[in-house]
């Protein structure tokens, strides 16, 4: 087929997002098969023009310019299960897939529930949530490289590790499917499980406004930095795992900075969990921008720490 004929022009990406923020893709396709997001990657190469994935759209920013070039959704659906493992296409949405499995008493992916990405998405960026990671459930991933066709990685060739992959090195790997490792198990108990913690997702995050889930990764902190704050905060701070791992949850230091609340526009730090930026009502990519900036002036100048973001702010 003609992959061309399947393009839309100056498609809002806002429509695209879970921030509801972003302006338009020159070139935009919802790639509904691997066939399709092979030929839309191999287009776009050959015309020399620049490609951008998109999965769910939840740990994106896009900018109020744009992207330029073409944008490819993922939307490929296939999935299959042979014994106790789980092939499945990168646009499936992970929440979708999480309920279906439970309904069929396969479980292991429960940590996922309440992201709302893809799973192309969840390995790209290692999502994990209640302890758990992808890497812990991957046993493998299809990804197609338009310059060498398509590789098998294992889940050591992934390169894991806190929020990142080797798919954020490699930019050329473009992720078709996974296969996970699954447990069998009654249905209402796995659905038991998910239900309490989404419980726990809905208690202390803004979930039901848009955002694109926590805008910062939790710092690793050198020893002298982490025994500096450890003293400082002493019995105040109630999340006593992150002492053990040299780190420190970046919601905690955005909101002893004083900066929940914090508006500019209808980009607002959630009142609920601080490392969230939700969006109001018409808030832009630059209001967001300009407030990660604030939150990383002043989380640096009163507590000396570096935060970087953990969503990828897409466009030019």
């Amino acid at each position: 087929m003609n992959i061309e004929k399947k393009f839309r022009h100056n498609e809002l990406l806002s429509k695209h997002t879970h921030y509801k923020i972003g302006g338009p893709a020159d070139f935009f396709i919802e790639a509904e098969s691997n066939q399709e997001l092979k030929q839309a990657v191999a287009w776009a190469v050959k015309k020399k023009i620049p490609y951008t994935l998109l999965g769910g759209g939840s740990n994106v920013l896009v900018l109020d310019s744009g992207i330029r070039g073409l944008v490819i959704k993922t939307a490929n659906k296939e999935m299959k299960i042979r014994k106790t493992e789980l092939t499945v296409a990168s646009g499936v949405v992970l929440i979708n897939l999480i309920n279906q499995l439970a309904d069929r008493g396969w479980a292991g992916l429960e940590f996922g529930c309440g992201i709302y990405g893809t799973v192309g998405g969840a390995v790209y960026g290692n999502a994990g949530s209640f302890g758990r990671e992808i890497k812990d459930v991957l046993l493998q991933t299809l990804v197609y490289d338009p310059l060498a066709g398509e590789k098998i990685l294992s889940t050591a060739e992934c390169k894991f590790s806190y929020r990142s992959s080797i798919f954020k090195e490699e930019k050329n790997y473009v992720i078709l499917s996974a296969v996970f490792n699954l447990e069998k198990d009654d249905p209402a108990v796995i659905k038991g499980r998910i239900k309490e913690m989404l419980g726990k997702k809905i208690a202390s995050q803004p979930m039901d406004l848009p955002s694109s889930g926590c805008i910062f990764k939790n710092p690793i902190l050198d020893q002298e930095k982490f025994e500096e704050l450890k003293n400082h905060f002493s019995q105040e701070y109630g999340q006593a795992e992150f002492w053990q791992t040299n780190s420190i949850a970046a919601g905690f230091l955005i909101e002893r900075s004083g900066l929940k609340g914090r508006r500019l526009g209808d980009a607002e730090v959630s009142e609920k969990h601080a490392a969230f930026i939700v969006n109001r009502g018409k808030a832009t990519a630059e209001q967001v921008i300009m407030l990660i900036s604030l939150i990383k002036q002043q989380v640096r100048d009163k507590y000396g720490v570096q935060l970087q973001e953990e969503i990828e702010i897409l466009g030019e």
